[in-house]
């Protein structure tokens, strides 16, 4: 799974009113359905503002949702993992600001 940050939290110069994250799963079968909403609630309990778009590879080929919302990517988690570990997303959305001085 492919995750993006879009939104005004990552292009903004000013302001922002949530942090929009963008899940992209491979397939559009249950599982990495049910798996791609999983990620979501642990982003959701993680990142404070969050809001979590879900979309499947297809689906945002379809769209080009990532080139037309500029999304930046934030990290890949493996869909294999019973558990996965979603730290390094965490940190880098959280520190983005941060690290991105907006004027």
């Amino acid at each position: 799974m492919l995750i993006y940050g879009f939104g005004s939290y990552f292009n903004s110069r000013k302001s922002y009113g949530d942090i929009d994250i963008l899940i992209v799963h491979d397939a559009v079968s249950k599982e990495s359905c049910l798996k791609a909403i999983h990620i979501k609630k642990i982003i959701l309990k993680e990142i404070v503002g969050a809001n979590v778009t879900i979309l499947s590879k297809s689906a945002e080929e379809d769209f080009d949702f990532i080139k037309v919302s500029g999304a930046i990517g934030l990290g890949v988690v493996d869909e294999k993992m019973d558990k996965p570990c979603i730290n390094e997303i965490v940190q880098k959305t959280i520190l983005f600001r941060q690290t991105y001085r907006f004027k």
